[in-house]
């Protein structure tokens, strides 16, 4: 044999590595497998707020003392909006724009300045409310014909329904009293039949916390 010792080759697992590469350092040991991690509920998104608007007949403060009085005991609403004739029912904002009322011909319509209410009456067993006459009740009438055409122009599937009784809610009878109480407490503050004028038709925005918005106005009387 030669005095020159054969070059062992290198076995292939000392073979070096291509550029750029590490060398590969072999590991018997088993993979440690990691704790699942916990996911962080995050809580939704709070919605958008939902903005409604109707259509009010807004009473002047001097002619609407008794029936304001009715309401600060039977309405919880009379703090956030004064007594009223709604004309068109909450409607998501969108079906009753900003420029309705700028929008409608109102020259031939009954003057709604002033009005005459006859009766006191509960409505559905809950509802306290105060009703106008016969002509009263025409006149009414006319002008929601007129902005119901109006309203279904720009929104035809609204939710209006079919039934409009013209009338101011004077509150919800509270299970402490019977229909017939409340009408005659409500009787000793209203002197039928009673002449209620009032100031504007309101064009009011509201949300989910009731607070209410003037968009636009008809006024009717000049405020005093």
């Amino acid at each position: 044999m030669s005095d020159l010792k054969r070059r062992k080759l290198p076995d292939k697992k000392q073979q070096p590595q291509s550029r750029g590469q590490q060398p590969q350092q072999q590991n018997n040991r088993k993979p440690q497998q990691r704790p699942p991690q916990r996911q962080v509920q995050r809580p939704p998104p709070p919605p958008p707020a939902y903005m409604q608007r109707d259509l009010l007949l807004i009473t002047t403060a001097d002619s609407s003392k008794g029936i304001e009085e009715i309401r600060a005991k039977f309405d919880p609403l009379s703090k956030k909006i004064p007594a009223h004739v709604t004309l068109l029912f909450p409607e998501p904002s969108k079906a009753i724009v900003p420029e309705f009322l700028k929008n409608l011909a109102t020259t031939d319509l009954p003057s709604l300045k002033s009005l005459q209410f006859s009766k006191i009456i509960v409505h559905d067993e809950m509802y306290l409310w105060l009703i106008p006459n016969d002509e009263s009740r025409e006149r009414l009438t006319k002008w929601r014909e007129v902005l119901m055409t109006a309203l279904t122009t720009t929104e035809p599937n609204h939710s209006q329904g079919e039934e409009f009784i013209p009338h101011i809610t004077l509150g919800y009878v509270p299970r402490s009293l019977t229909p017939e109480d409340a009408v005659a407490f409500a009787q000793n503050l209203i002197t039928l039949p009673t002449e209620v004028n009032f100031a504007k038709i309101l064009l009011e925005e509201f949300s989910e916390n009731q607070v209410s918005t003037s968009v636009d106005a008809i006024i009717l009387t000049a405020p005093a």
